[in-house]
């Protein structure tokens, strides 16, 4: 065996193991909470009685939540409520949840854009501006 592929083994094994850690470490974190009261408990019961689409990705959008409620955002979440509040409370969400929700889409942008260029011969470039964009 040579020092190349023991050195490839080892780095394999480190970062299933990296990715096994954070996988732990995420899904082990609680879901925030939805809103249930005030006029952005109203507009979550109103999005989730009228879109399935919300009603499908709810569940995602509380565990991913939970995450970013541990993460130091800064002004971010301050302007991400702001904004939140000017277009009407937006499907009920809070800062966390949009920003949620624009990770969801990032991800699903970023398969979709694979699948492109799997499927179409499309170049590599596109998956990660699909993903911009979904996520945007």
């Amino acid at each position: 065996m040579s020092i190349n592929t023991i050195i490839a083994v080892v780095g394999i094994v480190l970062l299933g193991a990296a990715m096994a850690l954070v996988a732990f470490t995420l899904l082990g974190s609680a879901s925030a909470p939805a809103p249930n009261l005030g006029l952005r408990g109203l507009r979550r019961e109103e999005a989730l009685a009228l879109t399935p689409g919300a009603r499908l990705l709810e569940p995602a959008i509380r565990v991913v939540a939970g995450w970013f409620q541990h993460l130091p955002l800064g002004n971010l979440r301050r302007v991400a409520e702001r904004r939140l509040f000017l277009a009407g409370n937006f499907m009920g969400l809070d800062a966390d949840g949009w920003l949620a929700l624009c990770a969801i889409f990032g991800v699903l942008g970023a398969i979709a854009g694979l699948g492109f260029v799997l499927f179409t011969g499309l170049p590599l470039s596109v998956a990660p501006a699909l993903s911009a964009l979904m996520a945007y």
